[in-house]
């Protein structure tokens, strides 16, 4: 028998503490439905631009035909503002099916 079989030997492992997460500027609380002030911007198409923090915008535009939110990061080059690679495009239905659904993401987020 080698020092590594130890059978009766009993190790209790208790799971690891979670670690609270890094602050990245989202309060803490109660979601709520207040209207606050947007900024707006307009992108090279002439789309209106609506910033919701962390230049992250969000565009109803329309690309082949078809009506899209898209909501994308930003990014500056030469003074430009440019659209990053990180983002999604919600076609109408899957906006409006994300829109049914507020009222659950507002509970889960205060439930949080």
């Amino acid at each position: 028998m080698s020092s590594s079989d130890s059978g009766d030997e009993i190790i209790d492992r208790k799971p690891a503490k979670k670690r609270p997460a890094k602050d990245d500027g989202d309060e803490k609380g109660p979601v709520s439905s207040k209207k606050s002030k947007v900024n707006k911007a307009t992108d090279a198409d002439g789309n209106e631009m609506l910033e919701i923090g962390n230049n992250r915008f969000l565009t109803v535009r329309e690309f082949k035909g078809k009506a899209l939110v898209d909501i994308r990061e930003y990014y500056m080059k030469d003074g430009k503002r440019m659209p990053g690679k990180k983002g999604i495009s919600l076609s109408r239905e899957q906006f409006m099916t994300m829109k049914d659904l507020i009222g659950d993401i507002e509970q889960k987020l205060n439930d949080i």
